[in-house]
């Protein structure tokens, strides 16, 4: 948006008022403005490229989105969603998709984050043309893509994993379930207290949405004076 346009809206947002093109009255307007951008704005201001009055007028409540690669577990409710639009009402409609092409689609850093996502399910529901979406029907930039580095307890938290076969002994049972969501709630709760508490940054430390952080605290039962004590 070009500085005169800039300045033009916040007469709008100011004053609640503007004038049509070609019109010789002034209009009056009650509205409530959403304004999204993919740009560091306070930098654009830094460098005069947006105006500071008119920043300080729209940043009132500000939502960050995460890109796409930070929020893996959107994906598949993401996928789900691109298909029954993609497919609705055609007969030749792809089914679902597997496990495996949705793990393909996971491991992905999404540079162009939905957007992309969503061409990406439009070319395959275009070209499928029935059936289920199949490990082979991912594109190959994305399938063959090197799989993003995971920053474990080694980079992150200082541990590595426990040696549990130590630990076990050799005729102990092995419950991968159990022992990957005593890691989980190991790694949440480090996480906690390098944070101070916020979970906001317990979040970014983990590489997930601050919802699914606050999701995964109340199906472990855990509440902030479990972790208080480690703050």
């Amino acid at each position: 948006m070009g500085l005169s346009l800039q300045a033009k809206l916040l007469r709008v947002l100011q004053e609640g008022a503007f004038e049509p093109v070609g019109g010789n009255r002034t209009v009056k307007v009650d509205v409530r403005v959403i304004a999204a951008t993919n740009r560091n704005l306070q930098q654009a201001v830094a460098n005069k490229q947006f105006r500071d009055d008119l920043y300080y007028r729209l940043n009132v409540i500000d939502v960050t989105l995460p890109p796409l690669r930070d929020r893996v577990s959107d994906i598949p409710l993401l996928v789900e969603h691109c298909l029954e639009k993609f497919s609705n009402g055609r007969p030749d409609a792809v089914r679902g998709i597997s496990l495996g092409a949705v793990r393909l689609l996971e491991r992905y850093t999404w540079p162009g984050n939905v957007r992309e996502l969503e061409n990406v399910l439009e070319r395959i529901v275009t070209l499928k043309r029935g059936g289920m979406i199949e490990e082979g029907d991912i594109p190959r930039n994305i399938s063959q893509a090197p799989a993003p580095t995971l920053q474990g307890s080694a980079g992150v938290f200082g541990d590595t994993l426990p040696h549990q076969e130590a630990e076990w002994g050799h005729d102990v049972d092995i419950d991968l379930s159990k022992s990957v969501d005593a890691y989980e709630t190991r790694l949440i709760m480090e996480a906690l207290r390098r944070s101070r508490g916020v979970k906001s940054r317990a979040a970014q430390l983990l590489k997930m949405n601050r919802t699914t952080l606050v999701e995964k605290l109340k199906k472990k039962g855990l509440s902030k004076s479990d972790f208080s004590t480690t703050l």
